[in-house]
């Protein structure tokens, strides 16, 4: 298997700017669904891509993505975008690949948000 390199820094401008657009304690909430959502996302693509379902893959790595870039998870919205087109385009072996990586730097990426967010993943 290839490293697929994933950039796990957080765009502190977008979480600051979702933060502004809902208030403190909204963001807050948000960040903690958002984990959730991490968790949940990996865990669909893995079932899909177990049952060789790419085109379930790709939804979910589609939804994976924009929900990303919402929270300035930028690499990890590439990547999802990456799997996202693997799916489209038949690469199994290519969608593993990326998934494994995906599922490895994910806690990273939440690690990073949370001490970019001020600690909003331990206090919500």
């Amino acid at each position: 298997m290839r490293a697929v390199p994933i950039d796990a820094s957080i765009d502190i401008s977008a979480t600051e700017a979702l933060r502004h657009d809902v208030g403190d304690d909204a963001f807050q909430r948000l960040v903690g669904i958002f984990a959730q959502e991490c968790d949940r996302n990996c865990r669909e693509i893995r079932q899909f891509l177990k049952k060789q379902d790419l085109a379930g893959s790709e939804i979910v790595a589609h939804r994976f993505k924009s929900t990303a870039r919402q929270f300035g998870a930028n690499g990890l919205a590439e990547v999802c975008q990456q799997l996202e087109s693997a799916c489209a385009t038949g690469q199994g072996d290519e969608a593993h690949e990326l998934f494994d990586a995906l599922a490895l730097v994910t806690p990273l990426i939440l690690g990073n948000l949370n001490d970019a967010t001020g600690g909003a993943l331990k206090s919500g």
